[in-house]
C-alpha cells in the first residue's frame, strides 16, 4: 500500500476541480508522517552571499548530553526517495515569531557524534541565543544546549577596565583588527571578508573584498599573574594553571594550555585556550 505525496496530493485535488483529469483518481489523505514533514524546518545547505541573510557562515553545531527539553531522533523518509534525516526540536522563535516548538530536519550525512558538522550560523539574539537560516526563515534557538560548538582555540577577549568582551568558538586565521571596544576576529571567505562566529550577541557581519591587514601589535604577557587573569575571566579556576609568570605568556593546566598576549598600546588581552587531550 503506497500514499501519495502531499505536494503530489494537493495537486491532483485541484487539477480534479478545475476538470483537468480525465481519470478518476481515488486520492488517499496526506499520511501524518507527510503532514509533519511539511512543517519540518530545513537548514540552509549553502549560505547567501547577497541579500538579508548574506552575514552567514557554515560552522559545527553541538547537542547536549542532558538533552533537557531538546528532543532527537532519526527518521527515514521514503518519497521522494529514500534518504534518512536527524530530527532535533527545541523551543525557539521562527523569523521573530512567538516561542514555540520547532522541528529542524538534518540530512544525516552531516552528523557528528554530539551534533552536526555543518549548520548556517547568522549570530546571535539580545538575549544570546544563537540564530540559524531555514527554508522559512532566520530561526533563534531558545532550547538551551544546541549551540554554537567550541573549537581549539577557544578565544577570549577581555578589557582589563571592564572584563570580557568578545567570546569566539575557535579561529580559522589570525585576522584582527582593533577599536575602541574591543578586538574583532574576521575570516576570508569567498571573496568577502566575514566575521568570526562569537557567542555574545550580534550578528555575523559581511565586508566586499579582503579582510584588512592586521595593524596592532601583539606581546606575550608574562608580567600578568594568572590569579589576574582568573580575576577577569573567572571559568578559568577550572583549568587547575600549574605555573605562574611564565616569559611566553602561556600557562599549563591539566589537558590544556592557555595563552595570554596584550594588544599593544590598549588595555586589551587575547586568551587562547589550547586542548591537548581532545578537550
Amino acid at each position: 500500500m503506497w500514499s501519495v505525496p502531499l505536494a503530489l496530493h494537493r495537486w491532483l485535488r485541484l487539477c480534479a476541480a478545475a476538470g483537468g483529469l480525465a481519470l478518476a483518481v481515488a486520492l488517499a489523505p496526506p499520511t501524518q508522517a507527510e503532514s509533519a514533514q511539511a512543517d519540518w524546518l530545513k537548514p540552509a545547505i549553502k549560505c547567501p552571499t547577497a541579500g538579508p541573510h548574506r552575514g552567514c557562515l557554515l560552522v559545527p553545531f553541538e547537542l547536549p548530553q542532558d538533552a533537557g527539553e531538546i528532543e532527537t531522533r532519526e527518521v527515514v523518509e521514503l518519497t521522494p526517495r529514500p534518504w534518512a534525516v536527524a530530527l532535533v526540536t527545541v523551543n525557539g522563535r521562527l523569523d521573530g515569531g512567538e516561542l514555540k516548538r520547532h522541528t529542524i530536519a538534518v540530512n544525516d550525512f552531516s552528523t557528528l557524534p554530539g551534533g552536526f558538522d555543518s549548520m548556517p550560523y547568522l549570530g546571535r539574539s539580545l538575549a544570546n541565543r544563537p540564530i540559524i537560516l531555514t527554508n522559512r526563515g532566520p530561526l533563534e534557538i531558545v532550547s538551551a544546549g544546541f549551540d554554537l560548538k567550541s573549537l581549539d582555540p577557544e578565544t577570549i577577549v577581555v578589557d582589563e577596565k571592564r572584563g570580557v568582551v568578545a567570546r569566539y568558538a575557535g579561529l580559522q586565521k589570525q585576522i584582527y583588527e582593533v577599536s575602541t571596544t574591543g578586538v574583532r576576529f574576521w575570516r576570508q571567505e569567498k571573496g568577502r571578508c566575514v566575521s568570526e562566529p562569537t557567542k555574545v550577541p550580534g550578528a555575523i557581519e559581511v565586508r566586499a573584498g579582503r579582510c584588512r591587514r592586521n595593524e596592532a601589535r601583539l606581546s606575550p604577557a608574562a608580567d600578568l599573574p594568572f590569579a589576574r587573569v582568573e580575576a577577569l575571566v573567572p571559568e578559568l579556576k577550572d583549568y587547575h594553571v600549574q605555573s605562574d609568570n611564565p616569559p611566553d605568556g602561556t600557562f599549563l593546566g591539566d589537558g590544556n594550555y592557555i595563552q595570554v598576549y596584550r594588544v599593544k598600546g590598549t588595555s586589551f588581552l587575547i586568551i587562547w585556550i589550547f586542548w591537548v587531550d581532545g578537550g
